[in-house]
């Protein structure tokens, strides 16, 4: 299986102090392949900077640095806000392997499901769930 995740959710380790990556391990095996999208690095990489807190500002700096340690591979796209590349990718791949988005996105979520993406979610800041869709 392919995770895809979304920029929230590299937040998570530095928020909720999670370990993603035994995390997706535990729910989807060895075997599952990380990646996230050259938008999503665009917009860790502004939250460095703009971010509104410390906190989070902290957070997206140990996601950058948490991708460039696990050396997840960074898909390049040609849209700017991360969302709309997620979207496109998963209609342009879906077809040739299962695809799992990490996200805590509500709004990314309802224009997925459409499309019978299964999503990778953080529960009682703990831990993460697996909520699997069956592919159209």
């Amino acid at each position: 299986m392919q995770i895809l995740v979304d920029t929230n959710f590299w937040l998570i380790p530095g928020q909720f102090r999670v370990d993603i990556f035994a995390e997706f391990e535990r729910l989807c095996g060895a075997n599952a392949t990380i990646h996230t999208l050259s938008a999503s690095i665009d917009e860790l990489t502004k939250l460095t900077k703009d971010a509104k807190n410390l906190a989070q500002r902290t957070a997206a700096k140990l996601g950058l640095q948490l991708i460039k340690q696990k050396k997840i591979t960074i898909i390049p796209v040609n849209h700017a806000y991360a969302d709309d590349a997620i979207v496109k990718y998963v209609r342009d791949n879906i077809t040739s392997n299962p695809i799992g988005i990490a996200t805590q996105d509500a709004e990314l979520k309802s224009r997925l499901k459409p499309l019978g993406v299964s999503f990778i979610v953080l529960r009682a800041r703990t831990h993460l769930e697996f909520i699997k869709q069956s592919y159209k």
